[in-house]
């Protein structure tokens, strides 16, 4: 609940604390309040959809629970993309009939939000936030309505549903194949319209579309990008194309999680399935360098399929050879990038340590950073350091030490990947 908590506190920086608590109530209890019969609810919706008017711009699928059990569909992009209503309110009626919430789970939504509220991530004091949960539990936690100040601020038009009750359907729709929840809960709305997006742009042309990268590793806390291949059995039109990269500015200014970008690969079929790095169909000029990597990554199963065939149909292994050779690559980034981004230098400095000395290159920063400092407690500190700045956590005076320690730190990097490098080639 936490990411979803700071995730709303930057997107409706007006909101109040009965805004917060409507959120939290709904994680956990779904929408049980607001359905008295299933004809009032549809001239509800068709009502509100005619009237509600423009509004801010926001994802179409917002997980609001922790195991995106629950979510919010927003109803301006759900109409904008000329969805089914029916299919919605389908959804939306067995939610409030079958999904039976869990007051424990208000009360632990709301003491993670006085932790936050502790740590300064959101800008409510602990005591209201403490007073809140008290009322509300001597009330029975009851079902709330927004704050007069978000409705004129954000006009809020959605409709809250568990997963567990959209059909084939309505997931269809959406994008939010059963791969979609392969990714980490905070992402999975991202993905799930992105997936749809590329569908409808590209229709029969498109083959598969894979998620893999941080975002596939449970233990991840932050990442800057989502990594995806989309796999086309032909080569875009030029208005297919325009398409393609409106949807990823639209997704990467609405629906992306802060700091969030698209970052991936649009590869031929038959690209796809040869151990040459492929070519980017709408940047020629750009090849994936990392190709054996991510195709290691995905046949080892850290990869959300959102749409199309397992990826061990199409990937050929990657050889000792390509590994080492995509590894070095790596190496070479981030000799290229030290002062640019030392938070993820740092950061991929471990994982290729913990590649090079394990022999496995299937591991998240987070992990890799996990065991390096560990093996290597000189550099702890300096790992920590990087893992903040990577997150955005870092005070100026972290960044100045992260600057005089990495240059020591990459040469030590450097000398022990290239005895490790030595000693498995003898």
């Amino acid at each position: 609940m936490r990411s979803i908590l700071i995730e709303h506190a930057r997107r409706y920086p007006r909101w109040q604390l009965a805004d917060l608590y409507k959120l939290v109530h709904q994680s956990a209890m779904g929408s049980e309040h607001a359905v008295a019969d299933e004809a009032h609810a549809r001239a509800r919706l068709t009502r509100e959809m005619a009237e509600m008017g423009p509004g801010p711009s926001e994802p179409l699928i917002d997980p609001i629970s922790p195991n995106a059990e629950v979510v919010r569909v927003h109803l301006r992009p759900y109409r904008r993309e000329g969805f089914d209503p029916d299919l919605l309110l389908n959804a939306f009626v067995q939610t409030a009939r079958q999904l039976r919430g869990s007051p424990e789970r208000i009360e632990a939504g709301l003491a993670e939000a006085v932790q936050l509220a502790r740590d300064g991530s959101i800008a409510f004091a602990e005591v209201d936030i403490a007073a809140v949960s008290a009322r509300m539990r001597e009330s029975g936690f009851p079902a709330v309505h927004h704050s007069d100040i978000y409705v004129v601020e954000y006009r809020p038009a959605y409709r809250v549903v568990s997963r567990a009750t959209m059909d084939r359907g309505l997931r269809a729709l959406c994008g939010e194949g059963e791969g979609a929840m392969g990714v980490l809960p905070e992402y999975r709305g991202l993905c799930a319209e992105f997936a749809a997006g590329v569908r409808r742009t590209l229709g029969e042309k498109l083959y598969a579309v894979y998620i893999c990268g941080a975002v596939t590793f449970p233990e991840t806390e932050h990442t800057g990008d989502v990594d995806f291949h989309a796999i086309l059995v032909a080569r875009p039109t030029d208005e297919e194309r325009a398409g393609l990269l409106q949807l990823h500015e639209r997704l990467e200014r609405e629906a992306s999680p802060v700091g969030t970008d698209l970052d991936g690969y649009y590869v031929l079929l038959e690209d796809a399935r040869r151990a040459m790095r492929p070519r980017h169909l709408l940047f020629p000029e750009i090849a994936d360098e990392s190709w054996a990597l991510h195709r290691a990554h995905m046949l080892a199963g850290r990869v959300a399929v959102l749409y199309g065939p397992n990826p061990s149909t199409i990937f050929a292994p990657p050889t000792r050879e390509e590994l080492g050779g995509a590894l070095d690559g790596e190496l070479d980034y981030v000799a290229r990038h030290l002062t640019d981004y030392p938070g993820y230098c740092v950061l991929n400095l471990c994982r290729l340590l913990y590649s090079w000395e394990t022999g496995d290159v299937v591991t998240s920063k987070a992990a890799a950073a996990a065991w390096a400092s560990e093996r290597f407690p000189t550099y702890r500190a300096l790992i920590a350091l990087g893992s903040s700045a990577y997150a955005g956590r870092a005070t100026a005076g972290d960044l100045e030490s992260l600057a005089n320690g990495l240059p020591a730190f990459y040469s030590f990097a450097q000398r022990e990947i290239e005895s490790l490098r030595s000693r498995r080639a003898s």
